[in-house]
């Protein structure tokens, strides 16, 4: 058995549970997204960045178009993300739990422009992600199956109206060569490094926190 290295870490998991705010823990909570979920989610969004930009938060579009960052997220994405964030608060301002999203909206929604840190990236993604309770990314976490994770992309985060086969086709194999081989082979060595360790803390973590804002991670998104 060899060793982990580093960067399969770091593509399993783009950002460490420090990196997420107490916050967005306790929302994710709200719609199970805990332990090995919340594992899978994390994993699913390392594979999202390391297809978009090599998980580079300051990635800009190679072709001179509006994506920005690790997810290649555009201004009016952005912008609707935030609004999502600001529904699924319900009762808590925005500003007071994301104070970033002042500075996203002072860089006309660039997160490039406003120095968004991947943590900061990553809650963008996976709150906007979240929807509602019947949200694909909730159905694809929990369902943890790699193989069909470049369809969500597809179909949830590329959105690209009447794609041409060859455009699809050539996506699927750049995804397949350079995603998929360390989705599915790599799992067994990540939980030899502690990956499983670190949902289940989190697990923990996102119970406290839960109790501490109010938010109950048992609760169910409606």
């Amino acid at each position: 058995m060899w060793a982990t290295p580093l960067f399969l870490l770091w593509f399993l998991m783009p950002v460490s549970s420090d990196s997420l705010s107490a916050t967005t823990l306790a929302l994710l909570g709200q719609s199970d997204i805990t332990g090995d979920v919340l594992n899978t989610a994390l994993r699913l969004a390392g594979a999202v960045s390391q297809f978009e930009s090599n998980s580079n938060p300051q990635s800009m579009q190679d072709d001179g178009g509006p994506g920005r960052g690790m997810y290649q997220i555009e201004p009016e994405s952005a912008k609707t993300a935030v609004n999502r964030m600001d529904q699924l608060l319900e009762n808590v301002p925005v500003l007071e739990a994301y104070p970033w999203v002042q500075r996203l909206r002072d860089n006309g929604y660039d997160v490039v422009a406003a120095d968004l840190t991947a943590g900061e990236q990553t809650e963008l993604f996976l709150l906007d992600q979240l929807r509602d309770g019947d949200a694909p990314f909730i159905k694809t976490v929990k369902a943890d199956s790699p193989s069909d994770w470049f369809d969500y992309w597809s179909k949830n985060w590329w959105r690209k109206s009447n794609p041409s086969d060859e455009e699809t086709a050539h996506r699927r194999e750049r995804w397949d060569r350079d995603v998929l081989p360390g989705l599915l082979n790599r799992q067994q060595e990540a939980s030899d490094a502690g990956v499983q360790g670190f949902a289940t803390d989190l697990m923990g973590k996102q119970t406290q926190v839960a109790a501490r804002n109010g938010l109950s991670p048992d609760a169910r998104m409606m």
